[in-house]
This record gives structure tokens, sequence and C-alpha cells, in this order.
């Protein structure tokens, strides 16, 4: 069986974790640590409601559960709104690479 101690701290980590990612520079545009630590919040969550942590309520798994969800909602938009930001503030990356693409395509003798 699973000793509930170890399962807090694991929360506790996992909600640590959120915090470091958005907080520290450039971690939230990573796509492959955020949606891995989305996943382990949405994992967590089910695995808090499945097993079930010895020694509390069903109700404060419940609690647990849910709040992890709704960090993964809330990490996701605090995501989506420092990238829309960023591309408002330097521009689209992906048209400046369409840009220069293009610039290279484009016939020389075509500027005449």
């Amino acid at each position: 069986m699973i000793d509930g101690t170890y399962v807090l701290f694991g929360v506790v980590g996992v909600l640590a974790a959120n915090q470091i990612v958005l907080h520290l520079a450039g971690l939230y545009a990573r796509r492959e640590i955020f949606w891995g630590l989305q996943l382990v919040n949405v994992l967590m969550s089910v695995l808090i409601l499945l097993v079930s942590v010895p020694g509390l309520p069903r109700a404060v798994h419940w609690f647990l559960a849910l709040y992890l969800v709704y960090r993964t909602q809330q990490n996701t938009r605090e995501r989506v709104e420092r990238l829309r930001k960023l591309v408002e503030d330097e521009g689209d990356p992906r048209e400046a690479k369409r840009q220069r693409v293009m610039d290279a395509l484009r016939d020389p003798d075509d500027d005449q």
C-alpha cells in the first residue's frame, strides 16, 4: 500500500514544478517540458482518484485531483497569453522564416 505522506509530497513536488516552469525564463515555451508537466498533472490527478491517499477523506482526494486539473488549465492559459504577447512584441517567427524562404526561392531575374 502507498504511504499517504509520499503521495502528498508528490503532489507538492508537481505543484512546485508547475511554478518553476511558468516562472523560469523560457521554460514555458519549450513544448516538451511544458506538455510533459501537463501530462504529469493529469496522470497524478487520475492516480489520486484511483489509488486514494490513505488517511485522508474522499473529499480531499477530489479536491487534490480537481486542483491539479485546474492547474493544468491555468498553466495552458498562461502559456498561451505569454506566447501571444511574445508574438505581438517580436512578430511571428514563422512569418519571418516564411519570408526568408520566399526571398531565397525568388528568382533574381524577377527583380528587373
